[in-house]
């Protein structure tokens, strides 16, 4: 049996004990999703039949030009190491014990934008989602929260091009479009809430649709 067609039935197993997962493209959500979708994703390696087993909390009013995970973890197997095979024997029931018992308690609680600013401080190298943070403070409409962690970016940038050692190719660009960045994001915010919120929202239409959960999203934005 293919991998593919061993994790469909390992899914099938899930959901026959949990019916509100819902199986899209590697993915198992758990609706409905709001500002957040919430769900395990089994992630290929490049070894045949091997793969990572992932929990995540989406936010989907962070922008993303590619197919992102999402802030989360591993979960690694009980018997050792950080990879599953599908090959052993009983995987199916394993997993499906694994995905119930100990993945389900780490995304099945409400999640709210206050409820995600802790989350991601207990996530693997959450030091990555710094700006799943500002975002966050954004939506929260903690401004002066946000206008620090610009502040504090823009220091980083300028830093950076005024130091000899980073004037490489494509070095110097790439902080000039940062700092461009930081300055227009800065402004955005001073102008206050209204535009803010329209800007989070189109955003977040938008990877609703990119991640094609449509049909159980429920719009947390008021009309």
């Amino acid at each position: 049996m293919s991998t593919k067609a061993q994790i469909k039935k390992v899914v099938r197993l899930v959901q026959e004990r949990e019916p509100r997962l819902i199986y899209q493209d590697r993915r198992l959500f758990l609706p409905p999703a709001g500002h957040y979708a919430r769900g395990f994703m089994f992630d290929r390696s490049a070894a045949k039949g091997i793969f990572n087993l992932r929990y995540f909390v989406l936010p989907l009013y962070v922008p993303d030009k590619g197919y992102s995970i999402g802030p989360g973890g591993d979960i690694f197997p009980v018997r050792g190491g950080v990879l599953w095979d599908i090959g052993i024997e009983g995987i199916d029931e394993i997993l499906a014990d694994t995905i119930l018992e100990r993945g389900m308690p780490r995304i099945e609680a409400e999640m709210t934008p206050s409820n995600f600013v802790r989350y991601l401080k207990s996530v693997d190298a959450s030091f990555f989602y710094s700006e799943h943070l500002m975002l966050t403070f954004m939506l929260l409409h903690r401004h002066n929260k946000v206008l620090s962690m610009l502040d504090k970016d823009l220091e980083f940038v300028e830093g950076r091009l005024a130091d000899p050692s980073e004037r490489y190719p494509n070095s110097i660009p790439m902080w000039e479009a940062r700092r461009r960045r930081v300055l227009r994001f800065a402004a955005l915010v001073r102008d206050g809430f209204t535009r803010t919120d329209r800007l989070l929202r189109g955003w977040e239409e938008m990877m609703v649709r990119r991640y094609k959960v449509e049909a159980f999203w429920r719009s947390p934005w008021a009309e």
